[in-house]
């Protein structure tokens, strides 16, 4: 901190126990006062002046206990992303047997429909669609389609 600064501080601080002296508060309402928020704000925002870059040391160890929490919440950042990255596996392999099992079910239609075109004497290549019923025990259509 620069010294002019810290000279101020102090100044302000010497002025307010001064006052507080003539005001006719008591030794400690005084403390009380010196320790109050506003205070201690005042006193951080002239602690975290700007310091050159190159007067600032190039590590500085830290204590454990003030990065505790960021190891914790880093732990749980690893598990949360290992859980989406097992989640993402898990959903491409459902959706992949799912597509599969849509393809499978589409080729055993069209296997079924090609043998009932077979049944019926039209031939493969002809230009006809099956009508499914909508409901069950109705007879199906076979339409020709003008393409």
């Amino acid at each position: 901190m620069d010294s002019n600064v810290q000279q101020s501080l102090n100044a302000v601080l010497s002025k307010i126990t001064n006052l507080s002296k003539d005001m006719g508060l008591s030794e400690t309402q005084t403390k009380e006062l010196l320790n109050s928020d506003s205070l201690k704000e005042l006193q951080k925002m002239v602690a975290t002046e700007e310091i050159p870059l190159e007067d600032l040391p190039d590590e500085v160890s830290i204590p454990w206990e003030q990065v505790e929490d960021l190891f914790q919440m880093r732990t749980e950042l690893y598990e949360i992303q290992n859980y989406l990255a097992q989640f993402c596996v898990q959903y491409e392999m459902t959706r992949s047997r799912i597509m599969r099992d849509i393809d499978e079910v589409q080729f055993k239609m069209n296997q079924r429909a090609s043998d009932i075109k077979q049944k019926n004497n039209i031939p493969l290549n002809a230009p006809f669609e099956i009508e499914i019923p909508e409901e069950p025990n109705n007879p199906a259509t076979m339409r020709k389609v003008n393409k």
